[in-house]
């Protein structure tokens, strides 16, 4: 009888805690202005997609917004994944749009098949103008995504941002998305040292762009494999609000770590 009723009491906490982990209050900043006037709708038709070299991680709206050097630069311009935007035959797509006081300005880019055709396309659509250095990066950090072993990624990662460094670049989410990568190879490779670094890795990555669900899917695990399950709960629930997506991916989730928790308070 009294162990149904801790069943039961057990229960109805877990669903209580689910629930307060699922809806947090939304906090994070926003990379660009509520009503942008500059943005740059990527296709996301499935023929587009695969069309994208799968060496770059993320794909092309990953590689976009990659490709903007600065803050200011995130501030200024939305980078929004759309319908799809016709033209398949010379995919992958993108659709600028460039509203300037009262005016309005809209053109189509085809055949967006790398890293530097999304350069020309900001650079033919908006003006702006993607450093050498950042696009050297980002042909790195795609190296380091296929690279199978944890210790070769974390080389090729390392040279990464110290190229961004350098170019003083370290506002871009290409800083953040290196540091993301760079956190998974540490973490991949095991060690209590590697989960150090991975967490500061991590850390750094979000200060710089805390609206990029990976971050937090990564930081999740750092928690996980240092035993902070709260912590890990906690990111995982940020990871739910940044990408709604996989809400259903996040409660099977939290469920699985509320699991391990009680495990360990059970020793």
């Amino acid at each position: 009888m009294h162990q149904s009723k801790r069943k039961t009491q057990i229960g109805l906490s877990s669903i209580l805690i689910l629930s307060i982990f699922l809806s947090p209050p939304t906090t994070h900043s926003l990379s660009s202005s509520s009503n942008p006037s500059k943005k740059v709708q990527i296709c996301q038709n499935k023929d587009c997609c695969k069309s994208f070299p799968a060496k770059y991680d993320g794909g092309l709206y990953q590689a976009m917004r990659d490709l903007l050097p600065n803050q200011q630069a995130r501030n200024e311009i939305s980078i929004e994944k759309s319908g799809c935007l016709s033209h398949c035959n010379r995919g992958p797509n993108v659709n600028i749009v460039n509203k300037d006081n009262e005016e309005r300005s809209e053109r189509m880019f085809g055949r967006i098949d790398g890293i530097l055709a999304g350069a020309v396309a900001l650079d033919v659509g908006l003006g702006i103008d993607c450093p050498g250095e950042l696009m050297a990066a980002l042909e790195s950090m795609a190296s380091a995504h296929q690279a199978s072993d944890p210790i070769k990624k974390i080389k090729l990662l390392n040279s990464t941002i110290h190229t961004i460094t350098q170019a003083q670049l370290t506002t871009s989410t290409a800083m953040a998305h290196a540091l993301i990568l760079r956190a998974d190879a540490f973490l991949e490779a095991g060690q209590a040292q590697n989960y150090k670094q991975a967490m500061e890795d991590v850390t750094k990555a979000i200060s710089i762009d805390d609206l990029d669900g990976r971050a937090w899917r990564v930081l999740a695990d750092v928690k996980e494999a240092q035993e902070d399950y709260l912590g890990a709960m906690e990111a995982i629930s940020e990871w739910a609000v940044v990408n709604p997506e996989f809400q259903s991916k996040a409660q099977k989730e939290l469920t699985r770590i509320m699991a391990k928790k009680a495990q360990l308070d059970n020793r």
